[in-house]
């Protein structure tokens, strides 16, 4: 886990304004069973704190699944996010939000771009169709490390209290403009409804 901090005066008390860990993105290969499509990718797992290494290695076939060590990615939790992963770990089972994007240089057809925690983001990706964006269950230990982020930044805000404004004061009538606090039309001569002029 490695923290940066940001800003043009950020104490050295202050909470780094991001930090990140690498995991290891765990995806699926299977056999459709539909006619139109030949093979189902899907991401079933990360694995914390894995150390980086060659992208789609084999690490099990059985039953015509093959499970693949995708990637190792960065998952970073930033400060402006906090309001999500709080939202995130309220879930019965908190997740990782994995995005693979289609790859066409690649041997394999997608390649996994992103391993966030904050929904918001990973939801970023579905604009064109191709992507895939498949939550999978956080891991314990990744989620005491969100869980320390939030509470190193989840402080609240102080109160401030606001002075009121002061009413403006009564201006002189000028030239042209009806005066704003002066009653006009039918009570301005301070008749009634039933008085006859």
């Amino acid at each position: 886990m490695t923290g940066q901090a940001s800003g043009n005066e950020a104490k050295a008390s202050d909470p780094p304004l991001q930090v990140s860990t690498s995991v290891g993105v765990v995806v699926e290969r299977r056999e459709s069973e539909n006619r139109w499509i030949d093979e189902i990718w899907m991401p079933v797992g990360v694995i914390p704190a894995y150390p980086a290494g060659e992208p789609w290695r084999l690490m099990r076939e059985a039953g015509g699944v093959k499970t693949y060590l995708a990637r190792v990615v960065s998952l970073s939790l930033h400060r402006a996010e906090v309001e999500s992963y709080k939202l995130n770990l309220s879930e019965p089972v908190p997740k990782v939000f994995i995005v693979m994007t289609r790859d066409e240089d690649g041997a394999l057809p997608y390649r996994v771009e992103l391993a966030t925690c904050a929904a918001y983001e990973a939801e970023g990706y579905l604009t064109s169709g191709d992507e895939i964006v498949e939550p999978v269950p956080m891991p314990p230990e990744l989620a005491v490390w969100v869980q320390d982020f939030i509470d190193s930044h989840d402080t609240p805000d102080e109160f401030i209290k606001r002075k009121r404004d002061k009413a403006p004061a009564l201006v002189d009538h000028k030239f042209g403009k009806d005066p704003i606090f002066e009653k006009t039309g039918r009570y301005a001569s301070g008749k009634g409804d039933g008085d006859d002029g």
